[in-house]
C-alpha cells in the first residue's frame, strides 16, 4: 500500500508540474519569486519521494506499521522544505553578496533546485536539527 501511495504521489507531482501555468495564478502574490518557490517545492517533493522509495526498499525486512507516517508525510514535508529553502535563500542572498544584491531570480536555477531537492531528500534530518536548535534556544537549560 505504501508503495502504491508513493507512486500516486509521483503521478501527482507530474500532474502538478504539467499544470504549473494553471496553478500559479491561483496562488496569488506572495511577495517573492512565486515560480521559483513553486519549482523548489516541486523538486523537494521529488527528493522526498525518492528518499521514501529508497528507505522503503532498504527497510523492507523490518518494516513496521508505525513507519507509515514517515512515508505518508513525505510529499507535503518535502514541498514545505523546498519552499523554506527558497525563503532562506531569499533572506540570505542579499547579505552574502553585499555589492549587488541578488534575489531568487538572479540565482542559478540549478543551485536553487538542487538545494531544494537535497532539502526534500533529507527533510527528516533537517527537522531533527531544527528541533534541536529550538530546544536549545527556548527551553531552560539544566544546571
Amino acid at each position: 500500500m505504501i508503495l502504491l501511495y508513493l507512486f500516486l504521489c509521483l503521478a501527482l507531482l507530474v500532474v502538478g508540474f504539467l499544470m504549473t501555468s494553471q496553478i500559479l495564478p491561483l496562488i496569488g502574490n506572495v511577495g517573492v519569486a512565486k515560480e521559483q518557490l513553486w519549482y523548489m517545492g516541486w523538486w523537494a517533493s521529488v527528493g522526498a519521494i525518492i528518499n521514501a522509495l529508497h528507505t522503503l526498499w532498504q527497510d523492507t525486512a523490518y518494516y513496521k506499521r508505525t513507519h507509515a507516517v514517515w512515508y505518508l508525510t513525505a510529499l507535503p514535508a518535502g514541498f514545505i522544505m523546498g519552499v523554506l529553502s527558497g525563503v532562506v535563500f531569499a533572506a540570505i542572498l542579499p547579505y552574502v553578496f553585499i555589492k549587488n544584491t541578488p534575489t531568487l531570480r538572479d540565482t542559478s536555477t540549478y543551485v536553487l533546485y538542487l538545494s531544494a531537492g537535497l532539502a526534500g531528500f533529507h527533510w527528516r534530518a533537517i527537522l531533527h536539527w531544527l528541533g534541536r536548535v529550538v530546544r536549545s534556544t527556548f527551553l531552560p537549560k539544566d544546571k
